[in-house]
């Protein structure tokens, strides 16, 4: 097809350097902007993998400090006032300020050990709601720790 003044399409596309090696066609547009399309998308779903997976590690780190932390106060309260008191107290205390629950507090005599199992949910938007993962967003996590005097 001749254009206005004799000249092709491609010789005007020269002469703007429209067709030189680098610059982007018409063509070329739509492929740009499907890759930045698929850019985004995948940028997305990364961001919301790491977030899910991350509060998922940060409930287990919880839990195993909850458990341990509760285990050593409750075995520090037996050594400072034995068991005439609630030596429980100070650790369902620690339990709660993690955001975690205590599911369970004994104490041996014999062996002198105190021993804490603590349940955490993870915090998390989208695991939490599909019932196969679900089970991945509750850790639980046990520690004993020893109130033996010296």
């Amino acid at each position: 097809m001749v254009g206005q003044h004799g000249r092709t399409p491609e010789v005007i596309d020269d002469l703007l350097g429209c067709r030189h090696a680098g610059a982007f066609t018409r063509e070329d547009s739509g492929q740009v902007g499907n890759w930045l399309v698929r850019l985004v998308v995948f940028i997305g779903l990364a961001s919301v993998l790491i977030v899910e997976g991350g509060s998922i590690v940060l409930a287990r780190i919880a839990a195993s400090e909850a458990a341990s932390g509760s285990a050593s106060e409750a075995a520090f309260a037996v050594r400072a006032q034995g068991l005439q008191g609630s030596p429980d107290t100070q650790a369902r205390a620690l339990v709660k300020e993690k955001g975690c629950e205590l599911l369970a507090i004994s104490f041996n005599h014999s062996e002198q050990k105190v021993s804490t199992t603590v349940r955490c949910r993870a915090k998390t938007y989208l695991v939490r709601r599909i019932k196969p993962l679900e089970k991945y967003t509750v850790v639980t996590a046990s520690h004993i720790s020893s109130f033996a005097t010296r």
